[in-house]
């Protein structure tokens, strides 16, 4: 993340006044940072196709519960997906919605649209 020992050597070895010293210094200055942070938090946290023990789900509330983009995994297929009411009136449309895959809550939303195919247009729940 920044120059090489080999770098430093070669130059020290190809230097022959302050005046170079200087010139290589400025440079290094001017030169974009290269940072461990942005480069940790890119590859830090990848999204796994199994679950691992690393990156079983957790729930919300729990310590050190972990938030993730997405509601939903490729392992949710063929999964029981439930919707259901927030605002205690059951069979009520206009949301919001609590969507549940195998009874655990993954996520709410507030509209919810639906096909039947992927020829069909998006229409509103029932």
């Amino acid at each position: 993340f920044s120059v090489t020992r080999d770098a430093i050597d070669n130059f020290s070895r190809s230097t022959n006044s302050n005046r170079d010293y200087a010139l290589w210094v400025q440079s290094q200055m001017s030169t974009s940072p290269e940072l461990h942070r942005k480069f940790f938090r890119r590859n830090v946290n990848k999204r796994l196709s199994v679950a691992e023990r690393t990156s079983l789900p957790t729930n919300a509330c729990d310590d050190g519960s972990h938030w993730r983009r997405y509601a939903f995994t490729t392992s949710d297929r063929q999964e029981s997906l439930t919707v259901s009411s927030l605002d205690g009136a059951n069979g009520s449309s206009g949301g919001p919605y609590l969507l549940s895959v195998n009874g655990v809550p993954r996520t709410s939303v507030t509209n919810l649209r639906y096909r039947d195919d992927d020829d069909e247009p998006w229409r509103p729940l029932p």
